[in-house]
C-alpha cells in the first residue's frame, strides 16, 4: 500500500467530524496536553502532516505555530487557502515535504495529529525518532491520535448503552432490567457471529508492533509498547496519554529527557 500516492491528490483530511465544536474540542485537548505534560510556554511549534488544515485552523489561536508541513501539495494548498482566509495577517511558513525534512526543522515543539504515527512503517518510525534526537532545536515530539491496533479491532465487541437520568427515573425496574438483558444478548450474538477475519486481525495486532489497518487511507496502528522500547533504546523520554475523543487512540509525548515515564 502506497499511502503517499493515495494521499498526494487529496484535499480533505477526512476527520471523524468537521464540525466547529468537535475541532475546537480537539484543539483544546492538544493545548492542554502540551501545557500539562510538556511544559509548553509559547515556544515555536511545527505541525507535521497538517493535511488540509481543518484542525490547524483551530490550533493557531492556541499555539505559536510557525510552520506547517505536508507531503501532499494539494492538501498543503488547501491548508494555506483555509488559514489565509481566516488569519490573513498571520505569517505561517508552508513546506511541502516529508520525513526527509525533519533534520532541517528549527522549532522546539514538533506536533503531528495522526500523520506521522499512522502513515509511517516501522523503519520510518525509527527514522523519525532518530531525527528528533539528533535535531538540536527540538525539545518535544507529540504524536496525537495514534491508533492502538488492539483497541481498534476489539471495539466492535464492546457495546455502549447510555440511559439518561430521566429515562432511568421514569422506567420501571423490570423494564430497565429487560433493556439491559436485551442489550447483553445483542452483544453476545454479535460476538458469536464475529468474522474469522476480524478475529485474525485482533490476534495479529497483539503480536505485531505495527499493524496495517483496513481501508485505503487508514494507515497503521502502533502498539504503545513500541514507543516505550524505541525511545528507551535512544535514551529519550516517553509518556502515553489516552485520547478524550477517540476510544482507540492515544497521544505519544516524547522528550529529550532520559528514560521512560509510566
Amino acid at each position: 500500500m502506497n499511502y503517499f500516492e493515495n494521499w498526494s491528490n487529496q484535499s480533505n483530511s477526512f476527520n471523524r467530524s468537521d464540525s466547529f465544536k468537535y475541532l475546537e474540542r480537539k484543539s483544546l485537548e492538544s493545548h492542554s496536553v502540551l501545557f500539562e505534560y510538556c511544559s509548553y510556554n509559547g515556544e515555536d511549534v511545527v505541525d507535521l502532516g497538517c493535511g488540509a488544515g481543518e484542525l490547524l485552523e483551530h490550533l493557531i489561536s492556541k499555539l505559536n505555530i510557525t510552520q506547517a508541513t505536508d507531503f501532499s501539495s494539494t492538501m498543503l494548498a488547501t491548508c494555506k487557502k483555509r488559514i489565509s482566509k481566516r488569519y490573513p495577517l498571520i505569517n505561517l511558513k508552508y513546506t511541502n515535504a516529508g520525513i526527509e525534512y525533519l533534520p532541517l526543522l528549527n522549532e522546539e515543539y514538533w506536533i503531528s495529529t495522526g500523520a506521522l504515527s499512522q502513515y509511517s512503517s516501522l523503519s520510518q518510525i525509527a527514522e523519525i525518532l532518530y531525527c528528533f534526537k539528533e535535531n538540536s532545536s527540538a525539545k518535544y515530539l507529540i504524536l496525537f491520535d495514534t491508533i492502538d491496533p488492539v483497541r481498534y479491532f476489539l471495539q466492535p465487541l464492546i457495546g455502549y448503552k447510555n440511559y439518561s437520568a430521566g429515562e432511568q427515573k421514569n422506567s420501571s425496574s423490570n423494564h430497565t432490567t429487560a433493556l439491559k438483558l436485551l442489550d447483553k444478548f445483542k452483544q453476545f450474538r454479535f460476538a458469536l457471529t464475529f468474522s474469522y477475519k476480524s478475529i485474525e486481525s485482533i490476534c495479529l495486532s497483539v503480536l505485531r508492533s505495527v499493524q496495517r489497518l483496513p481501508g485505503s487511507l487508514m494507515g497503521f496502528g502502533v502498539k504503545p509498547t513500541l514507543w516505550k522500547i524505541e525511545t528507551q533504546r535512544l535514551g529519550l523520554g516517553c509518556y502515553i496519554v489516552s485520547s478524550r475523543e477517540f476510544e482507540y487512540r492515544y497521544h505519544v509525548l516524547i522528550s529529550k529527557g532520559q528514560g521512560n515515564e509510566e
